[in-house]
């Protein structure tokens, strides 16, 4: 069982995300924004904006990224925003991370037969902890504006 268990994963290595029987949320990430930005053989369906692109590439650089995309827990989540705060983020910034990890997530079976395995519900489970121990929330407004001179 463990000789075919790597045997397995040597293939789905070598492929490069399309067609794999497992997937890592990195590869995930990287063929919904191919899908949305399109490629040079496809066309695009929603570009994605600067700061949407930007946070899920950051994603991609988590120790998150390298979990299989199926096989994500709540405590995954849990853990990655744990981290995110620990590394001095605000939790209006770990609630985007997770909004377009969400994204991702729900866009994945919807889209691709490949990923009917894949779910958002590690954090539909992972929220209501998330949100009454505040490590997730809303920006806080502005009380000023900033002078010339901050600018």
């Amino acid at each position: 069982m463990r000789v075919f268990n790597r045997q397995r994963k040597e293939q789905d290595a070598a492929l490069p995300f399309y067609g794999r029987t497992t997937m890592q949320v990195k590869s995930l990430i990287d063929r919904f924004i191919d899908e949305m930005n399109g490629t040079s053989t496809k066309a695009a369906v929603k570009p994605l904006g600067v700061s949407h692109l930007y946070c899920l590439r950051r994603l991609q650089r988590t120790p998150i990224a390298e979990k299989e995309a199926a096989g994500l827990k709540k405590h995954d989540i849990i853990e990655h925003v744990k981290v995110r705060r620990a590394a001095g983020v605000c939790a209006a910034t770990a609630m985007h991370d997770i909004t377009f990890l969400r994204g991702v997530l729900k866009y994945a079976p919807s889209a691709w037969d490949d990923c009917e395995a894949v779910s958002d519900a590690c954090i539909a489970a992972a929220l209501p902890l998330l949100n009454k121990h505040g490590m997730i929330g809303k920006s806080t407004p502005r009380k000023r504006r900033p002078t010339d001179e901050e600018l």
